[in-house]
């Protein structure tokens, strides 16, 4: 009999925890909605925004409706003081994505990225078929834009932006007048962050 008043206090004190959470959440839920919190508002821009957009029927674009926000592109390649590149093509050498190989076939002219061929990019599963085709277009305008080999990362296809970042590299080394010493290096370390479905 003890056992059973003990059972029968210990539902009870189970009931009214349960009952006083979800009081205590519709409460909370309730004062988030009625809560008047003035909205932030932006800062009026510097200077008025270009924007673009790919039309999102166009399905070999890649962009996929894509919006940039951006002002005006760079006039030429950064370069450090003292350095410029000469004009021509020039061929990357083949860097890995952790999901495949990027190499890149680079024009180069007046000092500007103007134009980009892509020799190899990740394309040996169905997904880094798919994300090649979207970043490739993405990464492109990146280039010619900014004119920086370290271009923007682009979201879902972080492992491909940064192989194309360090093929860019190599193209601006190649191209650098006087010449840069060394070799380009892999910045990127893909053993610990080699988990993506890319």
């Amino acid at each position: 009999m003890g056992g059973r008043v003990r059972k029968d206090k210990g539902l009870v004190g189970k009931l009214l925890v349960s009952t006083a959470l979800l009081l205590t959440t519709a409460f909370y839920a309730y004062w988030q909605k009625t809560l008047d919190v003035p909205r932030p508002v932006a800062a009026p821009a510097s200077e008025p925004l270009q924007e673009t957009q790919a039309a999102p029927s166009d399905p070999s674009s890649g962009i996929g409706g894509y919006v940039f926000h951006e002002g005006p592109a760079a006039a030429a390649i950064a370069m450090p003081k003292g350095k410029s590149v000469a004009d021509g093509d020039y061929v990357s050498q083949e860097w890995e994505s952790g999901f495949g190989t990027v190499k890149l076939k680079v024009h180069i002219q007046k000092g500007r990225f103007t134009d980009v061929e892509y020799l190899l990019v990740p394309d040996e599963r169905q997904r880094s078929e798919e994300i090649s085709h979207m970043a490739k277009p993405l990464l492109k305008h990146e280039m010619i834009h900014e004119q920086k080999a370290k271009v923007d990362i682009i979201t879902t296809a972080t492992y491909t932006t940064w192989a194309f970042q360090d093929a860019l590299t190599d193209v601006v080394q190649q191209a650098t007048r006087p010449p840069i010493s060394g070799e380009v290096k892999d910045t990127h370390d893909l053993a610990p962050l080699y988990m993506g479905s890319q």
